[in-house]
This record gives structure tokens, sequence and C-alpha cells, in this order.
């Protein structure tokens, strides 16, 4: 997160004079800031649909990363101005995938008690990263800074990358840090999968219609008994 935030808020700085310079005529910052605006949506939107489709957070993460470090990329190899702002609309929509990542991925690794403090010490170095690029903006070319820009970006890609080798298929992990479906679904408004199987408490695996099945006949007796239907008081 750090290394990714740290190259957006340089990207927030450098937008304007990059396009001002590849322009020969003057530019319209309000059209093009209402377009970046309306990509953060779009970007939202494809994170919901990824999730409807059966995506998980973190490989959606991976690619955003992935596509914003290759977006602000061309900005160092082309100083023509189209491209350049296709590239920066392009990075603004990965901006608005990540947004909603970022934010179910807090939820379900840090724990509650925690995640303001480790947050707060994650942007320590995302500060201290943009102050050194801010301190020799005049010094350097515009392309030297979306370059540096193009690192942090690909060095966020690589860390999510890790982070997936990490975690995933760790059932055990995941419970502990609270990666569970009903957080997933209050986030995303997008309900769990109903489970394969039930495990009972014998140890063997069944279908929940099996259990169900079971639960029946073990009331079953039940109603015999008190020659009432379950779940209501026999009649004194």
């Amino acid at each position: 997160q750090a290394l990714f935030e740290a190259g957006m808020y340089i990207f927030v700085v450098m937008w304007t004079p990059s396009l001002d310079e590849t322009s020969s005529t003057p530019v319209s910052h309000g059209w093009i800031f209402s377009s970046f605006m309306l990509c953060i949506i779009l970007g939202g939107t494809l994170y919901k649909q990824y999730l409807e489709l059966g995506g998980t957070v973190e490989k959606l993460m991976l690619f955003a990363c992935a596509v914003a470090a290759v977006s602000l990329l061309i900005p160092c190899l082309v100083s023509e101005h189209t491209l350049q702002l296709i590239s920066f609309l392009i990075f603004e929509t990965c901006v608005g995938v990540y947004w909603p990542s970022a934010s179910s991925l807090r939820s379900m690794y840090f724990p509650e008690e925690t995640r303001a403090s480790v947050m707060a010490t994650l942007r320590v170095p995302q500060n201290v990263l943009i102050i050194i690029v801010l301190a020799v903006m005049g010094k350097v070319s515009h392309s030297f800074i979306f370059g540096v820009s193009f690192i942090f970006l690909a060095a966020a890609t690589v860390s999510q990358w890790q982070f997936i080798k990490i975690t995933n298929g760790d059932a055990d992990v995941i419970e502990e840090l609270g990666m569970i479906d009903k957080k997933i679904s209050a986030l995303t408004g997008i309900s769990p999968p109903e489970p394969s199987e039930v495990v009972t408490p014998e140890g063997q695996a069944m279908a929940p219609n099996a259990v169900q099945m079971e639960e029946i006949v073990m009331e079953k007796p039940k109603e015999e008994a008190s020659g009432e239907p379950a779940g209501e008081p026999a009649a004194m």
C-alpha cells in the first residue's frame, strides 16, 4: 500500500505539468480531472464485477498494481500528448480498483485492534518516499520522476505477488486473520456461496441435504412419543 500510494501521490503532482509540456495548445485541466474521476468510478465498478465472477481480491490487487505500473511507464518513454493522456486515464482506472481492494484486504488480514496503528506505521515510508521525490522534482525531468513512480508500482506488484504466494490456500492463516465469508459479504454485498459439504461431529463429510434429512429422522421419534409435531408443547 505504501508503494502504490507513493506512486499515486507523485502522479497527482505530476500529471498537470506533464500534459502542459506535451501539448501545443492550452490544456483543459477541469475536463481532464473530471475524466479521471469517471475512470475511478469505472474502476470501482470493475472491482464489483470481478468479484461477482468469482475472482479474488488478492489477484485483482495484483492486476491493478501491474497495469498501473505499465501505464506510468509510458510517460517515461513517450512524449506524445494523446498517449500520455490515455495512460493517465488507465492509471486512474487502476486507482479506482485499488481503493476498494485495499480496504477489503485491510479488513481481511489486519486485526481490528491493531489496524489503525499498523496503517499509520506504513504511512511513514510512504511519506518519506513522496518527500524525497518532490524535493528533487525541479532538478530532474518529468520522465525521470515518472520512472521513479514506475519503480514504486513495480515493487508494489512484486510485493502483492509474494503476498499471494504466502497466503494462498492456507486456511488456518486465513481464519486466524479474520478472512471469513461474512466480512467479504458485508464489504462487497455479494453473498458467499453455499458449502458443498458439511462435516458432522463424528468427522464424516455429508452433503447439506443429507444433514437436513438426518435431522428430520431424529425429530420423528419425538413427534411419535409426544403425539404432537416437533417444536410444539404437548397438550396437558
